[in-house]
């Protein structure tokens, strides 16, 4: 297997060119963590949400209809949106706890992505409703304090894989990271988010040209049949496409230790050459 550097400065090109490199190297442990731990959460919640989503819009514009509202607050909504937390949270586990194992060199089996998950599944959830609302708030004062405090704080979860970090210290540590790197963390996001987008698009712009087909031909007489194989096909494929952002995580995770080597390894080597002088 080929070696790969984690600890080692990176500018922008070489981030986004490592990530898809590490994806290459470790595509194996990589796919199956997503498969077995994320996909299937995913995909259960896109089935809870099947058809249920659309018919909460469609009450939205009926005049006085306030059962949109109140589909709102039904336990299947609430128990999916819990759900998607959870998937997010463990895709971030997965893409930083891989990270961590190879960079220690440690084995990669799916039941060492997984190891103490529980605890950093409970911080990890906290940490992003911290996260989510610190970022709300800012964006009442304009648009751009939001941005700041998001790419600010963007490294915090990596910090608290990576480094086996508290909350706080997550929070700290990704403030003290990101100061004079912030436009390289933002310049990063942006792009990834463009990658991420284009690539999920690809996964679920098949199953809409085929909808749209399939209706405007009327090549499916069976509307029950055509409803349920289109559906499964759109869930599957948008449960496919979330599992893109794994690539945002991953580069985030390189940012992370490419801040760590400029910013302490230059340290560590000036001290270094100073005691030997």
């Amino acid at each position: 297997m080929q070696d790969f550097n984690h600890s080692k400065s990176r500018d922008l090109g070489d981030i986004l060119t490592d990530t898809f490199q590490y994806v290459r190297i470790y595509y194996n442990t990589l796919g199956k963590g997503l498969l077995f731990f994320v996909l299937p959460l995913y995909l259960v919640q896109a089935f809870l949400l099947q058809g249920y989503t659309d018919q909460i819009f469609a009450n939205m514009f009926q005049p006085g209809d306030l059962s949109a509202f109140e589909d709102l607050l039904t336990p299947r909504y609430l128990f999916s949106i819990l759900l998607s937390m959870i998937a997010y949270a463990m895709l971030t586990i997965v893409a930083l706890k891989h990270l961590a194992l190879t960079n220690s060199r440690d084995s990669t089996e799916s039941v060492n992505l997984i190891q103490d998950s529980l605890p950093l599944l409970i911080k990890l959830g906290i940490l992003y409703i911290i996260l989510f609302f610190i970022i709300i708030i800012s964006a009442f004062f304009f648009f751009f304090p939001a941005i700041f405090f998001g790419i600010r704080l963007s490294l915090a979860p990596a910090a608290l894989v990576l480094e086996n970090r508290g909350i706080g210290g997550s929070i700290g540590r990704s403030w003290e990271l990101t100061q004079g790197f912030w436009w390289a963390t933002f310049s990063l996001f942006l792009i990834m988010y463009i990658i991420v987008f284009f690539c999920s698009y690809a996964f679920i712009l098949p199953a809409t040209i085929l909808s749209i087909f399939f209706v405007d031909t009327g090549t499916i007489t069976n509307a029950g049949l055509f409803s349920t194989v289109i559906a499964t096909f759109m869930t599957l494929s948008t449960s496919l496409a979330s599992l893109f952002v794994v690539l945002i995580h991953l580069s985030f995770g390189l940012q992370f230790y490419n801040i760590i080597e400029r910013k302490e390894g230059e340290g560590l080597r000036s001290k270094i050459e100073g005691l030997l002088d």
